[in-house]
């Protein structure tokens, strides 16, 4: 408009020979310029607007998921809460009565083994309670410390291995730096037990725990030989409870997969070739110039355990 307004008041003819039709083809040919760069114009604009308008409409429907997420939460939070109330009464009277079978003096050899196993399962699930108190408070949200990553997932099985002895399960480990460490909260070992429950109840017989790292990653694969996943229920998986089990109620992998996310890491279900489920886990890990108190890296090398 500028370059218009200027030439209407310093116009100066182009000395041309008198003939009109050149001028016509000159008149013609400014137009033709004019009309193509505008063309062009209105229509890299078209793309550009179509190409935010998708990009909003992703991120509106990101948005109401994640909203719709976070109230399944929120729910579920509320509901463990109180269940955690109601399991506290019962808990200490259950762990009073088995500590006094086990100082009795009069027990059956058989009997032996089972009270110890039952005894060390009410103190997980204590502990487990004590985890939820602590972690509810509002000064322990959000925060994350720096763990060991074999140290985390050593602990991992432990624990699991606690609470379902009559279950084996193998662990591969491939050489990992001594120096990698997780950002961790409560949230997260409780999260990959869910995982390697579901693989547990889907193959009692057949569970697997490969770890390896991936640059600065810790990839965890929970492998089972069980009846696999669903079509109809792989669409859903993350977006709120999920079972296809008989009497579950579907939330392990919902709270997995919600934690796990929260600590910037993702979760992946594959279909395995001869039947079963493969859960891959990676987790972001950084090398640690210090670690928690408590918290030590164990030996490099390759690892096999039963």
């Amino acid at each position: 408009m500028l370059c218009y307004a200027a030439l209407r008041l310093l116009y100066v003819p182009l000395p041309l020979p008198h003939s009109i039709e050149l001028e016509h083809e000159l008149m013609y040919f400014g137009q033709w310029v004019n009309y193509t760069m505008l063309a062009g114009l209105v229509a890299w604009f078209g793309v550009r607007v179509g190409e935010v308008w998708s990009h909003h409409h992703r991120r509106t429907q990101q948005e109401a998921e994640q909203e719709a997420r976070d109230r399944s939460l929120i729910g579920l939070a509320a509901l463990a809460a109180g269940a955690a109330h109601e399991m506290s009464t019962p808990l200490s009277t259950m762990s009073v009565v088995v500590g006094d079978l086990r100082r009795g003096a009069k027990l059956p050899a058989d009997w032996k083994v089972s009270i110890d196993m039952l005894w060390q399962q009410l103190q997980i699930c204590k502990r487990s309670l004590s985890d939820m108190v602590r972690a509810a408070d509002i000064e322990q949200l959000g925060r994350t410390r720096s763990v060991s990553a074999r140290q985390f997932v050593r602990d991992l099985l432990d624990h699991f291995q606690l609470l379902r002895p009559q279950v084996p399960i193998q662990l591969q480990f491939e050489p990992i730096e001594d120096s990698l460490a997780l950002r961790a909260d409560h949230t997260l070992p409780q999260a990959l037990l869910n995982l390697v429950n579901n693989a547990a109840d889907a193959s009692p017989h057949a569970v697997e725990l490969r770890v390896r790292q991936n640059d600065l990653a810790l990839v965890i694969q929970i492998l089972d030989r069980g009846p696999g996943i669903a079509p109809r229920l792989r669409e859903r998986l993350g977006k709120g409870p999920v079972t296809g089990k008989a009497g579950g109620n579907g939330v392990g992998v919902f709270i997995a997969n919600s934690a796990i996310e929260r600590l910037g890491g993702t979760v992946r279900m594959f279909d395995r070739k001869h039947g079963g489920t493969r859960v891959q886990v990676e987790l972001p890990a950084s090398v640690a110039h210090e670690l928690d108190p408590g918290e030590h890296p164990g030996g490099a090398g390759a690892e096999i355990r039963q």
